[in-house]
């Protein structure tokens, strides 16, 4: 089934951290790529393999534990993209464009925050 991890299920943690608290959310983002999650879009990682327990960890250690959702699918989908391979490589060009270099201002050089 396309979308669908041969074997298994995808997991995927949410935060709604605010700009107010930009630290903090940059801190989260850093555990959650550490610990092998992906981004799929603002505030929403996704890992193939089992991360609850080091996720909650992460987010209690941050004070962030009240805004993380916890979930998991065995059915991913990124606009038109279904396959995992092709979900891997989205994720990949996603992540290289969140990690760009950020001015002072907190903009990517480009105007974008």
């Amino acid at each position: 089934m396309p979308g669908s991890r041969p074997g298994g299920v995808w997991r995927l943690a949410a935060f709604p951290v605010p700009e107010s608290a930009r630290t903090v959310r940059d801190a989260l983002r850093e555990a959650l790529v550490h610990l092998g999650g992906a981004p799929l879009q603002g505030g929403l990682y996704v890992r193939a393999n089992p991360w609850e327990l080091y996720v909650g960890e992460a987010a209690h250690r941050l004070g962030t534990h009240g805004a993380l959702t916890l979930l998991t699918t065995t059915d991913l989908h990124r606009g038109d993209t279904q396959e995992p391979a092709e979900l891997a490589s989205a994720r990949t060009s996603l992540e290289k464009q969140q990690t760009r270099p950020r001015s002072e201002d907190g903009t990517d050089g480009a105007g974008r925050a």
